[in-house]
Formats: C-alpha cells, structure tokens, sequence
C-alpha cells in the first residue's frame, strides 16, 4: 500500500482498484437506492450519512481494506468524522465545480490531516459522470471559492474561473470496487 501513499503525495489522487467485493458493493447500491426513495432525491443530490446510525456507512467506515488505504494515504490511524452518498450520474444531478476537498474541512478539523476516498458502487466512466482531478493541483496555492449562482454547483461554490487551467485533468475511469 507504500506506493498507493507514494501516489496520493505526487499526484493528489490515488486509485486502488478492486478494494471492495462484490457482495460489499450490491450491499451499498441497495442501501443507497433505499435512502434515496425514502428521501425523495429524484435530483441526484448529495445525502449526508450519519456513520454511528447508517450500518453501511459504519461498516463501510470500518472496512479492512478503506482504513488501510486511508492510513496510507495520510500515515497515521484514520477516523471517519463524515460519509456522502453522491448518486452520480451524468444525466442527473449537479455539477460538482473544480474544488479542494481539503479546503472545507482542514479548519473544522483543526488544520488535521484529511483525505477525501470516493468508493465507486457502480462503474464510473466519463459517460456516466466519473470524478476529474487535476494532477499535482495539491501543491499549488488553495485557490478561492466562488457561488456559482445563477448557474448551480453540488457544492454552490468553485474555484474562481480562470484560477486553473483544466488542460491537465484526468478522468477517474474505474470499475466497481475502486477506492
């Protein structure tokens, strides 16, 4: 997993292929298909999993293979202080605008180390919405946030326009069971 780690520093991202079985991942679907026709999202928005009282999200949280992977990606014993299902889908749902997953959290942890793992239920293509990163972008400056409105973002903010230069991104393409 030293590489893994190695990758996440270079790059800013990191992929682990295969991480989750498949009796783990229709779990997840299934749980995730419930909370979203219990909650009535239809719009593919963002639904926020209290990890002590969501099982999946807490056994998600404690999955051999997502610790080693968040402990490699930040070198000390991860704690989970949050879980999101996104429904993504390129058909449906927000935009998520060019962001630092950090930004947000580093002063609600305290300046802590943190890593954001986007675990793929479902094969991820750009077809379908995959995430896009841009590679090394963690050691550049932490770039202001904009709203987005009148035009809608997931978050409702993003990077400034022109504050980046997106020739570089990179699709995540993965199958089910990325990390």
């Amino acid at each position: 997993m030293n590489s893994l780690g190695d990758q996440l520093r270079a790059e800013g991202f990191a992929v682990a292929h295969g991480a989750l079985d498949a009796n783990f991942l229709e779990g997840g679907s299934h749980h995730l298909s419930t909370l979203v026709r219990e909650r009535r999202r239809a719009d593919g928005a963002a639904i926020v999993a209290a990890v002590p009282t969501d099982e999946i999200a807490a056994r998600l949280a404690a999955h051999e293979k997502v610790v080693e992977i968040a402990e490699a990606a930040l070198g000390l014993a991860p704690v989970c202080f949050g879980l999101t299902y996104f429904q993504m889908s390129a058909e449906i749902g927000l935009e998520a605008a060019w962001h630092h997953d950090l930004g947000p959290w580093s002063p609600a942890l305290g300046g802590s180390k943190g890593v954001t793992l986007r675990i793929a239920l479902k094969d991820a293509e750009e077809s379908n919405g995959c995430s896009k990163v841009l590679p090394g972008s963690h050691l550049g400056p932490t770039h202001l946030l904009e709203s987005h409105e009148p035009l809608l973002s997931m978050f409702g903010v993003g990077i400034a326009g022109g504050s980046i230069d997106e020739r570089d991104e990179t699709a995540l393409v993965v199958e089910a069971g990325a990390v």
